[in-house]
């Protein structure tokens, strides 16, 4: 994994009370919010027994292991230990890694690294910022995360893998201007310009009203987990 850099996890919708388990880069993490709203997220392994965080529960802002109690805080801290006496102190190993969350974009940001989380890291993405012009879904690939990112940079597939929504090969737009362009220090997009003829499939009913039609895509990456992907036909836009 790259380090102290900011990880996109999850929906923000998806994290509740409740404690989620989440896999980075084979990494488990367990997130929930405390009675505040706020995003917590821990080192999904309890220090005693390496029991599964996220098969607790929450309370008084603090996550109980299911296996023997052990109590923890938003710090990672375990603040109770059930089976000791009153008066027993609690060892400063029993405490699990705690990390810095941001909710921005409908999405929770995870940082990895054992710098200070820098906020200004996260990627300015104004096309998520309005609610009313978005709705949300999830795939899952059966890939490596660099292949997924890789797939969704990839301007000259569409052709031959996507044939079915209209673009067959035989009938390939021309590529008029490709600008490739940085963005910020960890990022980069290419714009790709052509005009869309003979299209099927989806796609056909807007040639149908344009006639020959001019097609903008942008594709964009955010080091080191995220993509996405503007696409312009004529009227008709999306943002991915």
């Amino acid at each position: 994994m790259l380090n102290n850099l900011w990880y996109a996890v999850e929906f923000s919708t998806a994290i509740t009370a409740q404690p989620q388990q989440i896999t980075l880069m084979e990494h488990h993490v367990v997130l929930y919010r405390d009675d505040q709203g706020k995003v917590i997220a821990l080192n999904d392994r309890c220090a005693h027994r390496g029991a599964s965080l996220a098969l607790g529960w929450t309370e008084e802002n603090c996550l109980r292991c299911p296996y023997h109690g052990w109590k923890y805080d938003a710090n990672g801290r375990c603040v109770e230990i059930p089976a000791n006496q009153l008066e027993m102190a609690i060892p400063k190993r029993a405490q699990v890694t705690a990390y810095p969350v941001e909710e921005r974009h409908g999405f929770v940001w995870l940082w990895w690294g054992e710098q200070a989380a820098n906020r200004a890291l996260i990627p300015d993405l104004p096309q998520f910022a309005a609610p009313n012009h978005r709705c949300q879904d999830e795939f899952r690939w059966n890939a490596h995360y660099t292949r997924v990112i890789e797939n969704n940079v990839d301007v000259s597939h569409p052709p031959f893998l996507h044939r079915r929504m209209g673009q067959r090969q035989d009938h390939n737009a021309e590529i008029e201007q490709l600008i490739v362009e940085p963005m910020g220090e960890w990022g980069a997009s290419v714009t790709l310009n052509a005009k869309m003829k003979k299209l099927k499939g989806i796609w056909q009913p807007l040639v149908a009203q344009q006639g020959e039609m001019g097609s903008t895509r942008r594709h964009a990456f955010y080091l080191p987990n995220f993509t996405t992907l503007e696409l312009n036909f004529g009227r008709f836009q999306l943002a991915f």
